[in-house]
């Protein structure tokens, strides 16, 4: 196995310690976990399916501002909900 030093402020290498000491586990094997999960996150790029997904739900996300009805802001219609779910008590003058 490779060996690789890195430097860590004091206070940082505290915290790990402690860590690794409350999991039972040595500081080297909570370094390699967390930068095993970090390199998991960053290069594993979202499934097919899944950045089809995200791209329709920002595409609906996207078109909802385009369906306001002419002459109403974001504002009015926030308006005309408000007043109609709770009343004319919530309008103030």
């Amino acid at each position: 196995m490779s060996k690789v030093m890195v430097s860590l402020p004091r206070n940082f290498l505290h915290d790990v310690d402690a860590l690794a000491r409350a999991e039972h586990r040595s500081r080297s094997e909570l370094v390699r976990e967390a930068i095993r999960t970090y390199v998991a996150i960053r290069v594993t790029p979202p499934l097919p399916s899944a950045r089809k997904a995200m791209q329709q739900a920002a595409k609906r996300i996207l078109g909802a501002n385009l369906r306001l009805p002419k002459g109403q802001t974001s504002a009015s219609l926030i308006r005309r909900l408000r007043d109609t779910r709770y009343g004319s008590a919530w309008k103030t003058s």
